[in-house]
């Protein structure tokens, strides 16, 4: 099972080497690191472009985080797919620890994220502070009361074929109505996947 690590990026040249060298370190062997920028006017591009064949770069116009997203699905080739905001960073065994709990029927794994400062220190906090569920708990919670407890989105993996029915094409008219609702692609992917299979945490 490949993964696919997708940086979304605008104007955080300061933290994006961190977030691509997390990325790169990934004990899981088959790994790909995509970085989508999204029109950044600090030094992002020399950033990424230092990186040569490492990672596959992607320098877009600004469109926002929902272009970032349907462009980077386009781009991945992994069957599982993370989206790592360009302010975050990822442990070295993040993908491994995901894939050796991943089930079949999985759409989504999710994880509690460590709160850091800006020099990279962890501080005593993890985001979400509520349970993680998992299996069917998050779509009785939907059911229920509208939402779940999940962490944003770089505490999310999602499986490539999930994606594809949820995240519309840039091309599409549904894209434009997805960008008119002001829901970023994360919220769409974090709040579609109880209603399409199981969860892990």
């Amino acid at each position: 099972m490949k993964a696919s690590v997708v940086i979304v990026n605008y104007n955080y040249a300061r933290f994006l080497g961190n977030a691509i060298e997390s990325a790169l370190a990934q004990t899981y062997i088959d790994t790909e690191v995509v970085v989508i920028d999204d029109g950044s006017t600090d030094n992002s591009a020399e950033i990424i472009n230092s990186y040569g064949d490492r990672i596959v770069p992607v320098l877009k116009s600004n469109g926002g985080q929902s272009s970032c997203y349907a462009r980077g699905l386009a781009v991945s080739t992994g069957d599982l797919v993370l989206y790592l905001d360009s302010d975050d960073f990822l442990h070295p065994n993040c993908l491994s620890e995901v894939v050796n709990h991943w089930k079949e029927g999985c759409v989504k794994s999710h994880f509690y994220l460590d709160v850091v400062d800006e020099d990279g220190a962890r501080m005593d906090a993890v985001v979400p502070s509520g349970r993680l569920g998992s299996g069917t708990a998050p779509l009785k919670m939907m059911r229920l009361f509208g939402a779940y407890c999940s962490p944003p989105g770089s505490g999310n993996v999602y499986s490539r074929d999930y994606l594809r029915k949820v995240l519309p094409k840039e091309d599409d008219e549904q894209f434009r109505l997805f960008e008119a609702s002001h829901f970023g692609g994360d919220s769409v992917a974090i709040l579609a996947a109880p209603y399409f299979g199981a969860i892990t945490a």
